[in-house]
């Protein structure tokens, strides 16, 4: 079932003034929701209006230009997340009988 709405999002380029959002239901009993005019814009929600919420959210996140405070968090985020993600590899080769040099 699709669904024409408005909805105001912040874009880079211009976005059409309407756009159309497919639900369909999950076995899980969720709801899944995408934008036809973007469907990299896709989301789910226990209910239609959630699944509604969320698939906004997605487009805005797939259509906006991030600001400099996105920026800098995803920056911050990177250099702390990659090098734990290299720990934990290494902490779980110590126990399986690897041994690295530091």
């Amino acid at each position: 079932m699709a669904t024409t709405t408005s909805a105001n999002v912040g874009s880079v380029e211009p976005a059409p003034t309407t756009i159309t959002v497919t639900y369909t239901e999950n076995d899980d009993g969720w709801i899944t929701a995408q934008v036809v005019e973007y469907p990299g814009a896709i989301s789910q929600g226990p209910t239609r209006h959630e699944a509604w919420v969320n698939v906004i959210g997605a487009l805005r996140d797939l259509t906006h230009e991030p600001t400099t405070a996105e920026r800098v968090a995803f920056t911050v985020q990177a250099r702390i997340v990659e090098p734990v993600a290299g720990l934990r590899h290494r902490l779980a080769h110590r126990g399986n009988g690897h041994s690295h040099a530091a």
